[in-house]
């Protein structure tokens, strides 16, 4: 069987006429594999790809890096709070941000949750409300400065869905005075 050719069109030349090539081949199915490779060979292929298509070759923009928790709590204690405390105000916010760098340790706080925040207080239901208040203060801190630095858009332990589920203080009841005489003897 003969070679059978097709004029197939590949592009414009830089003063904008139209070129074309012959392509060849034994029958059909030889002659329509030459044309895309001729279309591969032009450049002109990707004109044909689907938008969807062509953009899962381009390359996709860079991540913007993450910021650890744990990291940027320990940055944000040591610039803005550790030479501002009184040393025993220093050990309970200590105390506070270890269990908080624990719990959330390296997940980066760009993709901590409302969700993530109350869980937090859930595992710390045991205690009592004034000390989960005090963890929230510092947490509230924390995620304020990140919306400032703008890593994330809004502070999650400002949502009003969050609830306290800490138990209430009994408070600190002072020893009748017989007891106090009698330690004091």
């Amino acid at each position: 069987m003969a070679h059978e050719r097709t004029r197939v069109f590949i592009g414009n030349d830089i003063n904008g006429k139209a070129k074309y090539t012959q392509v060849s081949g034994r029958n059909q199915d030889e002659r329509n594999d030459n044309i895309v490779l001729k279309y591969i060979e032009s450049g002109r292929i990707w004109e044909m790809l689907p938008p969807e298509v062509l953009d899962s070759f381009l390359p996709k923009p860079a991540e913007p890096p993450k910021h650890p928790f744990a990291a940027y709590a320990e940055e944000w204690y040591k610039r803005y709070k550790s030479g501002s405390l009184e040393a025993n105000t220093r050990l309970c916010v200590l105390y506070t941000l270890n269990g908080q760098r624990r719990y959330f340790g390296n997940k980066p706080i760009e993709d901590i949750t409302i969700n993530d925040i109350q869980d937090y207080f859930n595992s710390m239901q045991h205690l009592s409300k004034v000390t989960i208040k005090g963890h929230k203060v510092f947490l509230t801190q924390i995620f304020d400065s990140a919306v400032e630095d703008e890593l994330i858009p809004k502070n999650p332990v400002r949502s009003q869905r969050l609830t306290n589920p800490g138990k209430e203080s009994k408070g600190v009841h002072a020893l009748p005075i017989e007891h106090m005489i009698d330690i004091m003897e």
